[in-house]
């Protein structure tokens, strides 16, 4: 630059003014956060966290591995056996910031966004950064068909 156009201003009032736009870089950076009631709020209750249609057949009983799970997030579920026979199912929006839950690995329920890691027999928490257990959904078994209900 110049010493022309930098005549009139003073070196403390440059600085200020650089600072005041870095100071708004940063708080632009801190905002963002969703407001309650939006699209990605907390699901809640036994109802299905999507637009699936109640009673319609979802999975078969030999589809859910024995001590595994498998998650169906086009109908909101993750449907799990911990023992032979017995049939759970949970949301799949992980309660950490609502990202549609990623796979089913072993005994394990996981989390693509922050990490979170969620057990196939309840759902409650086992790795962080999630608080809360998963919701459960109400499942019905009709021979075998798995159903929501």
């Amino acid at each position: 630059m110049s010493d022309q156009i930098l005549a009139g201003t003073s070196r403390r009032a440059l600085i200020a003014g650089a600072g005041a736009v870095g100071v708004a870089g940063v708080l632009a950076a801190c905002g963002g956060e969703e407001k309650p009631g939006t699209a990605t709020s907390t699901p809640t209750g036994n109802t299905p966290t999507t637009g699936a249609p109640q009673n319609s057949t979802i999975a078969k009983k030999s589809d859910i591995p024995v001590g595994s799970g498998k998650i169906f997030g086009e109908d909101g579920v993750v449907i799990t056996q911990p023992t032979a026979g017995e049939f759970v199912g949970l949301s799949a929006i992980c309660t950490h910031q609502q990202c549609v839950l990623a796979k089913v690995v072993g005994d394990t329920i996981s989390c693509g966004c922050h990490g979170s890691e969620y057990s196939v027999k309840d759902g409650k928490v086992k790795k962080g950064p999630a608080t809360r257990a998963l919701d459960k959904q109400t499942l019905k078994i009709e021979g075998d068909d798995i159903k929501l209900g």
